[in-house]
């Protein structure tokens, strides 16, 4: 199960005269947010690149997602938001919550309403078919990432490219 001590991963920059010395971020952040966050660092813009991560140096909005899944196909995924977690069991069609401010520990399990369950089954499913390769693949193709990330792949060659308009 995602607990929050499997998702806690420390993440130490360094970076002289670009950072603030002992900044510390306690907002939840993921891997995605490390490409926006670098290039920002480096005076690159990165605002209308469509990067679905954040510069986590600066302020991040309010009601944020942030997305974690294993790497099992049907196992646990969920989201961090505003304080709660949210976890969807898809074999098991159920989700519910821990509010990881209060209960730092996740003890307290937080059942939730069947229509709150399908709204984040939908949610969740919705982004791992968006963000997901299949492991059934084929060995060459195409598919768009994010609805603007064309990324081909023959065998053990990649490529992404942007695209200023979603496919």
């Amino acid at each position: 199960i995602a607990f929050d001590e499997l998702l806690r991963i420390p993440f130490c920059l360094r970076a002289p005269y670009f950072a603030e010395p002992g900044k510390k971020i306690t907002r939840p952040v993921s891997s995605i947010d490390l490409t926006p966050t670098l290039l920002a660092l480096l005076g690159f813009g990165t605002g209308n690149t469509g990067f679905d991560g954040a510069n986590a140096l600066v302020p991040l909005p309010n009601g944020r997602k942030v997305y974690f899944s294993g790497w099992m196909r049907e196992g646990p995924a969920g989201f961090v938001q505003d304080g709660r977690k949210f976890v969807y069991h898809p074999t098991e069609k159920s989700a519910y919550a821990y509010d990881v401010e209060s209960d730092p520990l996740e003890l307290v399990r937080i059942e939730l309403p069947e229509t709150r369950v399908q709204q984040i089954a939908d949610d969740v499913v919705v982004w791992r078919t968006e963000t997901f390769f299949k492991p059934d693949q084929r060995s060459t193709g195409r598919q768009v990432l994010f609805g603007r990330w064309l990324c081909r792949w023959a065998d053990r060659v990649a490529s992404a490219k942007y695209k200023k308009q979603p496919e």
